[in-house]
């Protein structure tokens, strides 16, 4: 029961921890950044991060995860590095023209999505960031593939700790706004290009190979229609509701997103982890009932990190924010539970990757993205920032159940309906209970929230989500550590 679970927690924590140290900074910071940029900011650094999110599919072309495939593929050490020559060749062939295309086309594009040419340096600056990170990928894809977990985690810390260091410099100190913060990305980049270089040189040391890129760009380029409209569907709430209400509703609205995206870190950490293990475990005969059991371990805690953030966001967002963005609770639930019903899309995918049919990805993405607009032009007009987190939260629903449909036609994993159910459930009802329950007291409210979220793994023992076979595993798992840690400790009396 626990090696499967030991191999892939382990990396996943390696993983999440250095992104949820990130995010504690910060959330410290947070009431740092709300007086110094003003909502309007936050609504025109949400439209950058919009452009941002449509660019990356782009430049990247899927070519991320079709080399982490492909690797496992080409088991000889000598094809590997003709592999990751021609990702690098292709990559850097295709993101120099684009460059060169937004930088000629600039104007028109900052005008055409923030209605002036004020903020054209920071649109170009996060194309330039954009493709730097396009060099950096290789090299953690690799060290991933290698399961070297502990290493992927803490460049990824020192990458994200040294933007938040940049960016208190450039945005608190030199007061530079929009502009210090896309700055500072790109900064960073910059230096963990010239960091990892070396690495990229070693890894690189092959010969280009069409027949190669022809594998990578088939198995990733569907990524590029699916990245794009995932985009369409993840944006359309701020993009519309920018052309029905200000930039301050669209600035409050983001800090909420912001907010409920901290439930990411979850699956982000966790599909790290989750894809080399899925790859190399696909010759086992039980291949498909591992994946299916796992996915029900995952699901519990996503669940538990789903409540936690529902019940936490309304009064750390009391206790640390100005009173000018208190309103952008409102839609937390609603959003938090659209992430939970895309990332169950993301277990659903397993299939799709494994059976190597990524070209139906895009079609799952269309029908999200075609839900999320229809919905959010329908409702941000009546219902206002409610209405982007429902209009939003109908394409999440959609793609889950396009992805759903095909992932089952292609590679069959017997998902455990009734633990899945029962793992929902409780998290439904407890975050009910804390809706119900809240008071005026910021203070109480927190103490509610960590209350209910430490009863979650009670309430699913009480409703059997373990089979009998794995308490019993659990028992003898905890009655082993804490016999062993009884006899390493030092005896009463007993000296060395």
């Amino acid at each position: 029961m626990f090696d499967n679970l030991r191999r892939v927690s382990r990396q996943a924590i390696a993983y999440g921890t250095a992104d949820a140290m990130v995010l504690g900074i910060n959330i410290v910071l947070l009431p740092i950044y709300t007086r110094v940029l003003t909502p309007d900011e936050y609504g025109v650094l949400a439209l950058l991060l919009v452009f941002e999110a449509v660019l990356k599919p782009t430049l990247r072309c899927g070519l991320d995860s079709a080399y982490l495939r492909l690797y496992f593929d080409h088991a000889h050490e000598q094809d590997r590095p003709a592999l990751a020559k021609t990702v690098l060749v292709f990559v850097l062939a295709l993101n120099g023209v684009i460059l060169a295309g937004i930088w000629l086309a600039s104007s028109w594009l900052t005008r055409s999505l923030l209605g002036g040419l004020d903020y054209r340096v920071a649109l170009v600056l996060v194309a330039v960031n954009t493709t730097l990170s396009n060099l950096v990928f290789l090299p953690l894809c690799q060290f991933r593939a290698q399961e070297r977990s502990m290493l992927v985690g803490s460049l990824s810390f020192l990458r994200s700790f040294a933007t938040v260091v940049v960016r208190l410099v450039l945005v608190v100190g030199f007061r530079q706004g929009v502009f210090g913060l896309v700055l500072a990305d790109v900064i960073v980049t910059g230096v963990f290009v010239v960091g990892l270089g070396p690495a990229l040189r070693r890894m690189t040391d092959g010969r280009f190979s069409r027949a190669a890129l022809q594998d990578l760009l088939q198995y990733g380029f569907p990524q590029v229609p699916q990245g794009l409209l995932g985009q369409v569907m993840a944006q359309a709430d701020r993009y519309v509701l920018g052309l029905h209400l200000s930039l301050h509703d669209v600035g409050v609205y983001s800090i909420g997103n912001t907010l409920a995206s901290v439930l990411k870190l979850y699956p982000v950490a966790l599909e790290t982890a989750w894809m080399p293990f899925a790859f190399s475990s696909l010759k086992r005969r039980d291949a498909p009932e591992v994946f299916a059991r796992m996915a029900s371990y995952a699901f519990a805690l996503l669940c538990l990190a789903a409540l936690a953030v529902t019940l936490f966001a309304g009064p750390v967002t009391r206790l640390v924010l100005p009173p000018s963005y208190f309103q952008s609770t409102v839609v937390v639930p609603v959003l938090v539970l659209g992430i939970t019903i895309q990332v169950i899309a993301w277990f659903l995918a397993t299939s799709i990757n494994v059976a190597k049919r990524t070209s139906r990805h895009p079609m799952a993405a269309a029908a999200g993205a075609a839900a999320s607009v229809i919905g959010c032009l329908v409702l941000i007009p009546r219902f206002g920032l409610m209405g982007a987190a429902y209009g939003v939260g109908c394409g999440q629903l959609a793609l889950t159940l396009t992805t759903a449909w095909f992932a089952q036609r292609y590679y069959p994993i017997p998902y455990e309906k009734t633990r899945l159910i029962k793992a929902g459930a409780a998290a439904l009802a407890l975050a009910a209970l804390g809706t119900v329950a809240r008071t005026e007291s910021a203070w109480t409210n927190l103490g509610m929230a960590a209350l209910l979220s430490a009863a979650y793994p009670a309430v699913l023992l009480t409703v059997r989500f373990l089979q009998p076979w794995e308490s019993a595993a659990l028992r003898h798992f905890l009655m082993t550590r804490v016999g062993s840690a009884e006899a390493t400790s030092p005896k009463p009396g007993v000296g060395p």
